[in-house]
């Protein structure tokens, strides 16, 4: 028999590039990882995923092209914790 015991309930590592869509039509876009930061644009639920280039050290914020967007306005696919904490 097999020795090795398989971890129930593991998830599987997330692999490709992370991607935030709005889970929302739009999520607005910051100029810094804060609620209060200046408006810079928005991103669309319409378009394609976006992609992430950043993170707060909290992970509270995801970098875009652009400016920052609030993590909890965001469904993030791919492997966002690899990304570098930006801010």
């Amino acid at each position: 028999g097999c020795a090795y015991a398989i971890p129930e309930g593991a998830p599987p590592a997330a692999s490709g590039a992370c991607q935030v869509t709005p889970v929302n039509l739009f999520v607005n876009v910051r100029s810094q990882p804060e609620s209060d930061g200046t408006y810079t644009g928005v991103i669309g639920q319409l378009f394609s995923a976006t992609p992430a280039i950043g993170r707060s050290g909290g992970n509270n914020w995801y970098q875009v092209e652009g400016g920052w967007v609030a993590a909890f306005l965001v469904t993030a696919t791919g492997n966002c914790a690899a990304l570098p904490v930006t801010g």
